[in-house]
């Protein structure tokens, strides 16, 4: 396989991380896990092995004494939550059938890469897969709108319409050489070397072209009509432009209203979006105290609150000024 990286490739640094990898996507989550269901691997070794099994893996380790399959509802049982290794992108063609051109056109627009990832092809696109600086998970929502304003970002620079419903830090994928209905898959590279990946740095854009790649990716996908508003930042309550400037109760009180009218499952979503609009037009302790008795209400769990107001308010994975630089 050594043919098709190039010199450059081949001498890069190499950024192995160990991450979680499962027999399959069936076996079940902490706290839940059976004896021989997950394991760690370097990526060198995961992104070259052959595997018996419908292999997945994971973009993070998980932080337990043996490696295991996490989910949103692990994080609270974890002593230590897990950490965020790899960034894993999936480019599908729109009707899910990749031709000869299709390949042909992700190939030529996968030299622009920022950085240096591996890619490789799938049955219906192709999977590409760089490493970050190792971080804490501290907020699952968090990391789906960095992940998202990636996508933007590569979008921006090639033209390539990733899948952004793979912003979920849950997520697991396919090895490139996990068995599927009975075949090993060997479908081929389309960039980069596994024994030599490198961090992702990601693209500095202006506000107009990072809405311009928006647009673009909006017009392309259906998907990425139903994701966007993730990147939005919430409109300004019409009644709060008329408070005075020291009067902060109209924009919490826009802010408990959004809350309220949240669907079920959007709820917790909702809550890290208006605490991180209301960062800077009222005082901390005000807005916790506020959303935090407003999201009680609704049945936000208690630790539910406190971790999403914590990621609201700090600085890690949030994209308050819409950067698409690097995780950490």
């Amino acid at each position: 396989m050594s043919d098709h990286c190039s010199e450059h490739e081949q001498r890069a640094p190499c950024r192995d991380r160990r991450v979680v990898v499962v027999r399959d996507r069936y076996v079940p989550s902490f706290p839940h896990a059976r004896r021989g269901d997950a394991g760690a691997l370097g990526t060198a070794d995961l992104l070259t092995r052959g595997f018996s099994s419908d292999a997945q893996f994971a973009a993070y380790s998980s932080g337990t004494p043996k490696p295991t399959r996490l989910s949103h509802a692990s994080l609270s049982l974890l002593a230590a939550p897990p950490r965020m290794q790899l960034f894993v992108v999936d480019v599908d063609p729109a009707d899910h059938i990749a031709t000869p051109q299709w390949r042909d056109d992700v190939q030529a627009r996968a030299a622009h890469f920022p950085g240096n990832p591996f890619g490789f092809w799938t049955r219906n696109g192709a999977r590409i897969v760089w490493t970050i600086d190792e971080v804490a998970l501290e907020s699952g929502a968090a990391w789906s709108e960095w992940y998202l304003f990636q996508l933007v970002a590569i979008a921006a620079v090639t033209g390539i319409v990733a899948d952004p419903t793979c912003c979920d830090w849950t997520r697991l994928h396919r090895a490139p050489h996990a068995t599927r209905d009975g075949e090993m898959l060997t479908r081929g590279w389309l960039c980069g070397h596994p024994g030599a990946l490198a961090d992702w740095q990601g693209v500095s854009l202006t506000d107009l072209e990072r809405a311009a790649a928006l647009g673009y990716l909006m017009a392309r996908s259906a998907p990425w009509r139903q994701m966007a508003s993730r990147l939005l930042v919430p409109a300004a309550p019409a009644e709060s432009k008329a408070a005075p400037p020291q009067d902060a109760r109209a924009p919490l009180a826009w802010a408990r209203r959004r809350l309220a009218e949240a669907e079920r499952g959007l709820r917790n979503r909702t809550l890290y979006d208006v605490a991180r609009w209301l960062r800077d037009k009222a005082p901390e302790d005000d807005v916790r105290a506020e959303l935090h008795a407003a999201a009680r209400q609704l049945g936000l769990s208690e630790a539910e609150i406190r971790q999403t107001l914590k990621s609201a308010f700090s600085t890690q994975f949030t994209q308050s000024t819409h950067s698409t630089q690097g995780a950490a």
